[in-house]
């Protein structure tokens, strides 16, 4: 097989479909000032297109993704073997050689995602010589299990917090314009401040980032007061991701994030998705046990969620 660079547009053209929304053109594209430059790469076989690939260039690591949750080595054909992807990986290898790169680094998305070719895609890494950066622990509502079964999979306190946040007068408020999105976002920030964790995504890369991404916002109202919010992502026609979500500080006795997820789950649930993916419980693989328990406590199947890297 062989690699080779093609212009965003003619990436279009060969990959007309993409699983995951971090994987497409007009998304990499509206974050390319982050790096030094973007390759857009088409593995082929012959003349036959196999794989495609898109790399975030800076200071010579090439990154996929470079400003996403994840990305990933597409394959463009349905059923694409073990050695299929070790012959691209090879490919991908002489690329790297021939453009004097340093380092490649991939974070794939959760295995959930696409379970043949993400195992595929990660014992191919690691026989090419790629080693573990990080192992993270992902959470996600298969609504396929808890959409009508919501009740009898939650834990103890997880459906006494629920009942507390139904009988709490709250309600679900989905936004429809700007200025709403940005009072979610104010939600968000107030959280992140409280908690003392970081808010990677500035207000105006949050707007410039759901202008080009499908996407539903949620503010929690209490009498006449939002405490919380969620921003999600259609990530495809499957699966939706929280982005963020969170409450603001002096109202945890409502139980507002119980209700958020409930009320998310019958949503996407009502709309067909399998998953709803509310991202790692873990920080560079180390567990916020906390944060891991209230997870599963609500309902959420644990994924392993790789990044694995390699010096060139």
């Amino acid at each position: 097989m062989l690699a080779y660079k093609v212009t965003p547009q003619e990436f279009q053209q060969i990959v007309t479909s993409s699983d995951v929304i971090y994987n497409t053109t007009t998304f990499c594209e509206l974050n390319k000032k982050k790096v030094d430059y973007i390759d857009y790469l088409i593995v082929k076989k012959d003349e036959s297109p196999r794989f495609a690939v898109i790399f975030g260039v800076k200071d010579s690591q090439a990154s996929c993704p470079f400003s996403a949750p994840f990305g990933t080595l597409l394959p463009l054909k349905k059923s694409s073997s073990v050695e299929n992807y070790d012959d691209a990986l090879s490919a991908i290898d002489i690329y790297a050689s021939d453009m004097g790169l340093k380092k490649i680094f991939f974070r794939i998305p959760p295995i959930f995602y696409e379970v043949n070719a993400l195992t595929a895609l990660v014992s191919s890494l690691f026989r090419h010589g790629y080693e573990v950066h990080d192992v993270d622990v992902n959470y996600a509502f298969n609504l396929y299990d808890v959409y009508e079964n919501y009740d009898s999979i939650i834990h103890y306190n997880a459906k006494k917090n629920l009942r507390i946040a139904l009988k709490s007068n709250l309600e679900l408020q989905i936004c429809n314009n700007e200025e709403d999105i940005i009072s979610a976002y104010n939600i968000i920030a107030q959280n992140r401040s409280c908690k003392g964790y970081p808010l990677r995504m500035t207000q105006d890369q949050v707007l410039e980032t759901l202008s080009v991404v499908a996407h539903d916002v949620f503010i929690v109202q209490h009498e006449g007061q939002g405490i919380a919010s969620a921003i999600v992502y259609h990530v495809n026609d499957k699966i939706a991701q929280v982005i963020y979500w969170g409450d603001i500080p002096g109202v945890t006795h409502l139980k507002s994030i119980n209700y958020l997820a409930y009320q998310l789950i019958q949503y996407y649930g009502a709309k067909g998705c399998q998953y709803l993916d509310i991202g790692p419980s873990t920080e560079n693989s180390i567990p916020n046990y906390g944060l891991c328990d209230f997870k599963e406590s609500i309902g959420c199947e644990r994924s392993l969620k790789f990044a694995m890297e390699k010096c060139i």
